[in-house]
């Protein structure tokens, strides 16, 4: 024990000094890294550092280090209303998430394990930290994240390529079949972490660059890491990624043609070439996953069109059977407050269900469909107070958009950076309730994709506030 502590001291000593000196490289360093792109930490460490702590819990308190180390920070929530109004209902929602799922909801339904639910659920609580974090430091260096984001993604997505032709694992990879006993295999990472923005970024830059003149150094690093995170979507054989793909290109496309006045025609042609080559990518390195991709394009239209794929075949969590049928009884049964908190673990769930179980059954599926998911567990009175935040958030996101059109002229007067990140911004915003519609709600009772929903809130709005300081300025 005292070997540990002496390693810990002599690790965390020189790394807050050097946090200290460099918080801005720091934070944006740490915030890549607590996502784990590529899986590194999941697949070779199991996300443990020693016991009970694991990654997150480490690169969390580094990032707090880096918020610490930035002086005259606090009054940012008094200059900026918007913001203030989205992180303090944010916060009330939090409390309301310990208060009553995590305390009240299990106690009544005898199901307390009040220790449990705040060990499981700390990511949870370091959400509205890093969302803070991230509005900070989007003020001061979004050059950084931006370069971090280009780099991380060029070598994640190198790496990944290289392990798959190679066979040399380093790139955790999970692999499985597409459908029980079809030889299908899908492949893919265990975490993007959020190299995955790169794709949606070169899109953006492309279809800008149809109407705006932008100089970056690293552009056809961009177009080359798009064109492999392209190359590993295909490869998952995955209908929603699938679909997120081809709803993503639109939903940039008339952001962009909404707000800079471009053709959609024109822009609609402009993308055919990329999109040959991204297939034409996929033929050259992984010849025999291109006939599963075609037929999956196939499957997931005739899914869309006709609620069967080719085969004939139905998907329980669009048509709301199977076990979402128990899910939909349950929630029933607690249609006000949920059924609160629920100790199980994975294994716990898997072995009840062997029992045959309808209540694991129905927390299984449940996962499977957010917005079940979220009625499942938070009630009514749940959904509805956290449905206080994506008002608010598309409120906000309708005005940016309207302004940035208004005063399309000056958007040459913003960096490269800050073009691009603010499409990402609203891109990232509107997808919530377009192209991931059926994601909705479930960041609010899922403690390990809450972090990522606070960094796409930190970035919209902090950019949303360089934007109108800049219209003042003019």
């Amino acid at each position: 024990m005292i070997e540990l502590i002496i390693v810990v001291l002599v690790i965390l000593i020189p790394s807050f000094i050097l946090i200290q000196r460099y918080p801005d490289f720091f934070f944006w360093l740490f915030l890549m890294l607590f996502f784990d792109p590529g899986g590194f930490f999941e697949g070779y460490f199991e996300s443990n550092i020693f016991g009970l702590v694991d990654y997150t819990d480490a690169l969390f308190v580094m990032l707090l280090i880096s918020i610490f180390s930035v002086k005259n920070k606090v009054g940012l929530l008094n200059y900026d209303k918007d913001f203030k109004k989205i992180f303090y209902y944010f916060l009330f929602f939090q409390i309301y998430y310990v208060i009553f799922y995590g305390f009240l909801v299990p106690y009544l339904n005898n199901r307390l394990d009040f220790l449990f639910f705040l060990q499981k659920n700390r990511m949870y609580f370091m959400a509205l930290p890093i969302m803070y974090g991230v509005y900070i430091f989007t003020q001061r260096s979004i050059n950084i994240f931006f370069k971090m984001l280009v780099f991380f993604s060029i070598t994640i997505l190198i790496l990944y390529t290289f392990t798959l032709l190679s066979g040399i694992q380093i790139i955790p990879i999970f692999r499985m079949e597409r459908y029980q006993g079809s030889g299908i295999e899908r492949m893919g990472m265990l975490s993007y972490g959020l190299i995955n923005l790169i794709l949606p970024v070169a899109i953006i830059l492309f279809f800008i660059k149809q109407r705006k003149k932008i100089n970056l150094q690293n552009e056809k690093i961009i177009y080359l890491s798009a064109l492999l995170m392209l190359v590993t979507y295909l490869l998952t054989l995955t209908r929603r990624e699938y679909l997120s793909i081809a709803l993503s290109i639109i939903l940039i496309l008339l952001l962009v043609s909404y707000i800079l006045k471009t053709s959609k025609l024109k822009l609609s042609t402009k993308i055919i070439f990329p999109a040959i080559l991204g297939f034409l990518t996929l033929f050259v390195l992984f010849p025999q996953s291109l006939d599963n991709t075609i037929n999956l394009f196939k499957d997931t239209l005739s899914l869309v069109f006709t609620g069967q794929d080719t085969m004939g075949r139905t998907d329980y969590r669009i048509s709301g059977t199977g076990d979402l049928l128990f899910v939909k009884q349950i929630i029933g049964e607690n249609i006000f407050m949920g059924t609160g908190y629920i100790p199980y673990i994975w294994a716990d769930i898997v072995r009840l269900k062997s029992y045959g179980d309808t209540f694991a059954m129905a927390m299984d599926a449940s996962a499977e469909v957010p917005i079940y998911g979220a009625f499942f567990r938070l009630g009514i009175v749940g959904v509805i107070f956290s449905s206080g935040i994506y008002i608010l958030l598309l409120k906000n996101a309708f005005t940016f958009s309207r302004s940035l059109k208004m005063n399309r002229d000056k958007l040459t007067n913003i960096s490269n950076y800050d073009l691009l990140l603010t499409f990402l911004s609203l891109y990232l915003v509107f997808s919530l309730f377009t192209i991931r519609f059926y994601t909705l709600f479930g960041d609010f009772y899922s403690p390990s994709t809450l972090p990522l929903f606070a960094v796409i809130l930190g970035l919209f709005y902090s950019l949303k506030k360089k934007w109108n300081e800049k219209l003042v300025e003019f």
